[in-house]
Order: C-alpha cells, then sequence, then structure tokens
C-alpha cells in the first residue's frame, strides 16, 4: 500500500512540474510574440525612414549633379575665352601631378630643369610617373582638361636596356654606360608642355667632367650690378679680394648713376672663404661690427643630386649647362635650388670666375617671387 502511494504521489510532483513549465513556456512565448509584433512595427517605420531617405538623397543628388553640370559649363566657357592665357594653360597642367625622377648610380635626383642629365654613373633610369585629373561629366570640359591622358605615349628614346611601362608609370633604363655614352629622350605632341622644360629633349650625358665650387668664385670681377624690378632698383656687388682663397663682397644700392652708400663703403659686406667649398664666414651691416658664421654656398664638388644643409632648409645641385643671358651674352651655369620644408624658395646660378649671375627668388607661403638678373659686370 505505501509503495502505490509513494508512486502516486511522484505522478502527482511530475503533473505539477509540467504543468509549471507549460505555463511558463506559454507565457514566454506570448511575450516573443509581442515583441516580435514591436519589431516587425520598428523594421516598417526603418523601412518607411529608409524609403524617405533614399528619396531625399536622389533629390539632393539631382540638385548636386544640376550645380556641377553648371559649374562644369561656366569652366568650359572661361577656358574656352581664356585658355591661350598662361593662368588656362596653367588650370590644366596643375590637374595633373606629374613626377620625374632620375637614378645615376647612388644619386635620385629630379629631373634638371633644361634636360640635360650629365653624369659619370654606368647605369641611369629615368622614372616618369603621372596621376591624372578626374573625369568631367561635361564631355567637352573633360577633353580640355584630361588633354595630357597620353603623356607616357609620347616619349620616343634611342635603344634602351628596358623600358617598363604601366598605366601611371614609364621607365627608361640605361646600363652598362661609359664615359662618351650619350643618348636623347623626345617628348611628343606638345606633351613638354607637362613639366616645366623649355624644349622636347631630354639628353642622357656620361661625363667624367668635374665641377669644382673654386671654379665658381668671382675670380675675374670686380664689380657686378643686378636689376631688382618689383622694387625698381638695382643693387651692386664690389669685390675685394684679401687672398687666393677670401674676398669681400659689399652690396650696396643703385638708381641709374647714382650710387647710394657705395662709394664710402659704408654699406653692408660679406666675407667669403674657399676651403673644402665656398663658405660664407661672416657678415657686417656698419662696417665695424663683424658677425662670424659659416654657411656652405657650395659644396666642393658639384654633382647633379648632391645636397647641403643651407639654414633652415638645404641647398641642392638641381641643374647643369644651364644658359643664362647675361651683357657679355648667354653662360654656362650651374643651378642651384634651396628647399625649406620641402619647398622650393629660390634658384640661383653661378658661372665660372663670376660667381652669382641670376637669382629667383619665391615666398610660397606669400605668393611673392621675384628675380634678379646681372646688367652690368666691371672686370
Amino acid at each position: 500500500m505505501n509503495k502505490h502511494k509513494l508512486i502516486i504521489g511522484i505522478l502527482i510532483i511530475a503533473f505539477l512540474l509540467l504543468s509549471y513549465n507549460y505555463m511558463s513556456l506559454r507565457s514566454t512565448n506570448k511575450i516573443y510574440e509581442a515583441n516580435q509584433g514591436n519589431t516587425m512595427r520598428e523594421i516598417e517605420d526603418l523601412n518607411k525612414q529608409l524609403e524617405l531617405t533614399q528619396a531625399s538623397n536622389e533629390k539632393d543628388r539631382q540638385s548636386f549633379d544640376k550645380r556641377i553640370d553648371e559649374y562644369e559649363s561656366i569652366m568650359y566657357e572661361w577656358l574656352i575665352g581664356d585658355y591661350y592665357h598662361p593662368l588656362g594653360r596653367s588650370l590644366v597642367r596643375e590637374g595633373y601631378e606629374v613626377d620625374i625622377k632620375v637614378s645615376a648610380g647612388d644619386q635620385t635626383f629630379k629631373l634638371p630643369s633644361n634636360g640635360l642629365i650629365k653624369v659619370n654613373a654606368s647605369d641611369v633610369e629615368i622614372s616618369f610617373k603621372v596621376k591624372q585629373p578626374i573625369d568631367f561629366k561635361n564631355q567637352e570640359l573633360d577633353d580640355i582638361m584630361n588633354q595630357y591622358d597620353r603623356f607616357l605615349d609620347s616619349f620616343t628614346y634611342d635603344e634602351p636596356y628596358d623600358v617598363i611601362k604601366t598605366d601611371n608609370e614609364l621607365r627608361i633604363i640605361y646600363k652598362d654606360l661609359k664615359i662618351g655614352d650619350n643618348f636623347d629622350i623626345y617628348i611628343r605632341n606638345n606633351m613638354e608642355n607637362l613639366i616645366p622644360m623649355a624644349q622636347s629633349q631630354i639628353r642622357v650625358e656620361i661625363s667624367d667632367e668635374v665641377y669644382l665650387a673654386q671654379d665658381y668664385s668671382p675670380r675675374d670681377v670686380t664689380h657686378k650690378t643686378f636689376s631688382f624690378p618689383r622694387f625698381e632698383y638695382d643693387f651692386n656687388h664690389e669685390i675685394e679680394w684679401i687672398s687666393s682663397t677670401e674676398w669681400v663682397i659689399y652690396i650696396g644700392e643703385s638708381q641709374g648713376d647714382y650710387y647710394l652708400n657705395q662709394l664710402s663703403r659704408t654699406a653692408p659686406y660679406l666675407k667669403f672663404v674657399y676651403e673644402d667649398g665656398i663658405k660664407l664666414a661672416g657678415v657686417s651691416f656698419d662696417n665695424v661690427i663683424f658677425h662670424e658664421m659659416e654657411s656652405t654656398i657650395l659644396i666642393d664638388e658639384l654633382q647633379l643630386g648632391a645636397s647641403w644643409p643651407y639654414h633652415d632648409g638645404f641647398r641642392r645641385v638641381t641643374a647643369l649647362d644651364v644658359p643664362i643671358e647675361t651683357p657679355n651674352g648667354p653662360m654656362d651655369t650651374v643651378e642651384i635650388s634651396f628647399y625649406r620644408d620641402d619647398l622650393l624658395h629660390s634658384r640661383v646660378y653661378y658661372a665660372k670666375n663670376l660667381g652669382l649671375i641670376h637669382r629667383n627668388l619665391a615666398y610660397p607661403e606669400y605668393f611673392i617671387d621675384y628675380t634678379n638678373s646681372l646688367i652690368e659686370i666691371q672686370y
């Protein structure tokens, strides 16, 4: 009898547990159904908001497209009217990013402004990289703004060792070169307008000619006058040699034949020395107090790509045999560029036995630039 009672008790407990679980499951299911209903309503609301947003975005896109069309039409009309103005041509060129580098031996440098790569190296590589402008919706404007798209296809060249071309880069490689070898690379179809060169020819010359700083001191002159058109006056260099390796340059201003403070030697002066290159040894602003310093103007051996610290930046040899017009006719010069914070600030030109004969200065942060040209030489 007791055994039967125990079994009945167990069955009753099991029934109660099953009933409880069943009720709990029904309750959970109702909660789930309620949450599912809320979720579906939220999804419907989000879909409606998405549809409204898409409609708004499409409306905005159409508005933007219309404004772009208007701006591109204005640009096209302006370019058609002013394309032959330097500003119009400059706008087209600046739409492209062009990087041209030369590797020769252990030196890597930008393509010289006169296109002459004169080096003593057995291997030379010239790399042309181009990033094209965006595509414009206005087809006529796009044709103008992307007119240099075939730049990398415009080269002809003398039998290189190898040529490697991709969509945005052309590499022309010469190997096993010897002294006396020379090669020409030509840019066709006016594509040279995309790079800062005055001609369409790039020339590679393998030479053992050495350019030494001592040859670019003002050895043969006593007086030089430079124009300063931006400020409508000239300035003078009076050169006085102290020894075979030291000289002083007195600087004065002039207007016509009238020399300001020059004959009395009260103008500022600079002292230079030749010692492993040309160095500025000091300066005086009153001809009484002399401020010593050491600033390298030219390093001893001037090779393309060579650079050295200068003031708060650095100087670099950027071109050789650059012809510069002087009162005595054109003279070959060495081009030295000064960079600060990777921005070009000046290009100066030195001729053999004359020293400095031309200078282009720029202050990119102030959008200012000016030129000093040699207009008088006295020996």
